[in-house]
């Protein structure tokens, strides 16, 4: 199981990651759209709770090393989709309502960076 979410993971990151860098201008839109229509917290908590516990119920591993990448983001996904369920207005004290597209390039590159990383453990492991 681990395995299989270390695999999932990597190339949900590379993916996302990569869509983030080059169309942040969609992305921008896109959030900008979900702060306007009042429900962003229980939108991004649907997407983003069901994949943090999934992490955190099947690949809870703590040991020095890439996969420990993965568990943390479970665990930061698994807190903010518990956050933006209980407290759906929280994103419209985040997301600014001035979106700058290219705020989406940094975190895309660092995703990428992070599913390589995984990736790259995933292949060594074998």
């Amino acid at each position: 199981m681990e395995t299989f979410l270390e695999r999932y993971f990597a190339a949900a990151f590379v993916l996302a990651g990569l869509s983030h860098a080059v169309q942040p201008r969609a992305w921008a839109a896109a959030f900008a759209a979900l702060r306007r229509s009042g429900h962003a917290g229980l939108i991004i908590a649907l997407v983003t709770l069901p994949q943090g516990l999934v992490v955190v119920l099947g690949h809870n591993v703590w040991t020095l090393g890439a996969p420990l990448i993965l568990t943390l983001m479970g665990w930061a996904m698994t807190v903010k989709g518990s956050l933006y369920l209980l407290l759906p207005a929280l994103p419209d004290r985040v997301i600014p309502a001035e979106v700058q597209y290219r705020r989406y390039m940094i975190p895309g590159v660092v995703m990428v960076a992070m599913g390589l990383a995984l990736g790259a453990h995933v292949l060594r492991a074998g």
